[in-house]
């Protein structure tokens, strides 16, 4: 999968950031810098971006336990955060954030400086092909001088100051990230998948053997794990319909947006939607997420709700753990 080019950006080096990755750390950090870019921030703090990374890995950690590399300092901060928080696994992401914004604990303020020793300046290693072998191993402040001096990244340094050190994002690249960036949003799940190894399975939310069906709308991807542990349970309503709805609803801003998804879509319509009133209401073209969780809300409901009286019981998440 190659992103869209770029008369005015080095896309190619873009395309390679993820090529020599052996902790996770690479893959949060550019979700969170492009989370930040899309709220319309283009400076921001080592503290911000890090909070955004705990908040962005915390459910696959604090819910699914997954593995995220051999020596995951971010896996083991979320770790901390559970011993020491009443935070749930499912916890709303802006309760997480506000936590960590007040959080003193010396273990998790250690471990947080700890993440922002490589990755600000390894992501862009691509870009500064000069940079090599031992040119890497000097101070975080002479690193900072050496990339400030080079031309046409995505983002240089403010003056090194622990976690208030920024990233300054460029103009022409807070433009590319705009404007692609639900195929760049595509890419980087892609990337990740890769790099987790799991094998993915797709999982029905209410299960199959009551619907009797491969719908398109009771359908999201996960773990074979996952998928071996929900078994034939329903899943909370309130703690996973909301996350069923942003999956879905991503997949549908990609049919409205790409040619090619809208075609892969249209052939697997023929099998796995097979509701011309259902086709009309939740896949409609111009919907909100309000909206079409609305919609999704008036298909998926009733069908759960038929579950639940037939005597399906909801699914003991702690499974999940053990």
């Amino acid at each position: 999968m190659r992103l869209p080019d770029s008369e005015e950006l080095e896309i190619h080096y873009l395309n390679r950031i993820f090529d020599n990755t052996s902790e996770c750390y690479k893959y949060f950090w550019f979700q969170a810098v492009l989370n930040k870019v899309l709220e319309g921030q283009e400076i921001i703090t080592y503290e911000e971006l890090i909070n955004e990374m705990i908040a962005d890995a915390w459910y696959m950690v604090s819910e699914y336990h997954l593995n995220l590399g051999p020596r995951d300092t971010l896996e083991r901060l979320i770790r901390r955060l559970c011993e020491i928080s009443d935070m749930k696994s499912c916890e709303k992401r802006d309760v997480i954030l506000e936590y960590l914004e007040n959080c003193t604990d010396r273990e998790v303020m250690q471990k947080k400086r700890v993440l922002s020793y490589h990755v600000p300046y390894r992501l862009q290693a691509p870009f500064l092909e000069n940079v090599k072998g031992n040119a890497w191993n000097v101070s975080e402040s002479q690193l900072i001088r050496i990339i400030n001096r080079k031309e046409r990244l995505m983002y240089y340094f403010t003056a090194l100051k622990g976690m208030q050190t920024a990233i300054c994002i460029q103009p022409e690249w807070a433009a590319y990230m705009k404007k692609n960036q639900k195929i760049l949003k595509g890419w980087l799940q892609y990337k990740m998948i890769l790099y987790l190894e799991e094998n993915i399975s797709i999982d029905h939310f209410v299960p199959w053997s009551f619907v009797a069906h491969d719908e398109f709308w009771n359908l999201h991807p996960t773990t074979r794990v996952i998928n071996s542990y929900k078994s034939n349970y329903l899943p909370d309503w309130e703690c996973y319909f909301p996350r069923l709805c942003r999956l879905e609803y991503f997949s549908y801003e990609m049919i409205q947006e790409s040619q090619a998804v809208r075609e892969a879509f249209e052939i697997c319509a023929r099998e796995h939607l097979n509701s011309s009133m259902i086709r009309g209401r939740v896949y409609k073209y111009g919907q909100s997420l309000e909206e079409f969780s609305r919609a999704l809300e008036e298909v998926v409901r009733p069908v759960y709700q038929s579950a639940m009286n037939c005597g399906f019981q909801k699914w003991p998440m702690e499974r999940a753990g053990s």
